[in-house]
């Protein structure tokens, strides 16, 4: 419906514009606090490692690598099912707090 009737005016928008909204939302997605503390979390403290996070790292890892070169889809569907089938502690990644709401 829509779509078809907004057909010609989005024919007229130019594809590096969309590139461009593309990338912005891409680089918004990107979570790099957590990607951060997914490392720090992994990295082995005093030889020892913590289990739970190295699954939640391998299992962000394989889904990046899946999503980029593969599918979206594909590297979606990997992440959720590596997070259940990998070891997890109570608490391998930090929450982030919510704000209050008013």
């Amino acid at each position: 419906g829509c779509v078809v009737l907004a057909a010609p005016a989005i024919g007229a928008i130019p594809v590096a514009s969309l590139a461009g909204v593309m990338l912005a939302v891409a680089f918004a997605t990107v979570q790099v606090e957590g990607t951060t503390a997914a490392i720090k979390a992994a990295t082995p403290v005093g030889g020892r490692w913590n289990t739970a996070a190295v699954a939640d790292l391998v299992a962000l890892l394989a889904a990046s690598m899946v999503c980029f070169f593969v599918d979206m889809a594909a590297g979606i569907v990997l992440g959720v099912a590596l997070t259940k089938v990998l070891p997890r502690g109570a608490s391998s990644l930090p929450e982030k707090e919510s704000s209050p709401s008013a």
